[in-house]
């Protein structure tokens, strides 16, 4: 709508100038007056489609930098894989449900993806690990929009629920999730040896069931509470093994966010080398 307007105001006045100073009523000086206002409309016009272009720039580098911003939060949160959500039964209506919610945290409509997964736990036919994963995923929307008591409430209320789960891998990997994610929690709220404590029950089931994906996870997890904690030589050491397994599982994305960590963790103990070299490697194409 702006950018028509701004066209009409450069574009309408030369065409009204330019058709009244052909016009042979009008003595020479009105056709000057005539010209200089029009030429002055036109200006504005021009003001204004700069500004609103200037305008849209520094609105598509604030998006960019709260996404990702939100990236990173996610790979400190990543809760429960696709392949886990599609597993979760056979109910249609379900399965809609959390897929719709994971579109809409995709385009991060939070609230709105938290309107989905709340339709699993009160639906009639959600199972005890429909309600596991539900809780997760609310939980993780709250998270991502910094609500962290009532991501913790959910979390919490997960692994409350997960121990009813009757398939163990089921209850093991929804467990994890939940726990993980509580640690997460208390790392943003500065109680970071409560953050460890959930993360180290998180990093065991992990190894226990194989989940590379969460056992990456929560490797970076742990990496940043002893981060949190000054703990910068054991911050690198978690931090090192997700980066092996993000490198052994392709992951590019979430390997360069371990980078980055790993340069500021470096640059901490004063190890310039490292922390220019992690550096490089988090910024590379």
């Amino acid at each position: 709508m702006k950018f028509w307007l701004s066209i009409i105001l450069i574009v309408g006045p030369l065409i009204l100038g330019t058709f009244l100073s052909i016009a042979k009523e009008l003595k020479r000086r009105t056709k000057i007056i005539v010209w200089v206002i029009c030429l002055l409309i036109c200006f504005c016009g021009v003001y204004l489609l700069v500004e609103q272009k200037k305008a849209e720039e520094e609105k598509a580098k604030a998006e960019k930098f709260e996404r990702e911003l939100l990236e990173r939060q996610e790979l400190r949160g990543r809760g429960l894989t696709q392949e886990y959500i599609d597993g979760l039964g056979e109910n249609p209506l379900l399965r809609h449900f959390f897929n719709s919610g994971q579109n809409y945290k995709k385009e991060y409509k939070f609230k709105q993806a938290i309107k989905e997964y709340e339709k699993c736990l009160s639906h009639p036919g959600a199972t005890q690990e429909n309600k596991v994963a539900a809780n997760i995923l609310i939980g993780n929307c709250y998270y991502l929009l910094s609500e962290l008591k009532k991501a913790e409430k959910h979390y919490k209320e997960a692994l409350t629920i997960s121990e009813k789960v009757k398939d163990k891998t089921e209850r093991l990997e929804g467990k994890s999730g939940a726990l993980n994610n509580l640690g997460n929690v208390y790392a943003d709220l500065g109680d970071f040896k409560k953050a460890i404590e959930y993360c180290e029950k998180s990093l065991e089931i992990d190894k226990k069931i194989g989940d590379k994906a969460s056992e990456s996870a929560s490797y970076t997890n742990l990496g940043n509470a002893y981060f949190g904690l000054c703990d910068f030589k054991k911050a690198i050491e978690y931090y090192l093994n997700a980066e092996k397994i993000f490198t052994e599982t392709v992951q590019t994305h979430y390997l360069k966010m371990v980078y980055h960590n790993l340069s500021l963790a470096y640059e901490k103990l004063g190890d310039d080398e490292n922390a220019k070299k992690y550096k490089g490697l988090a910024n590379s194409k």
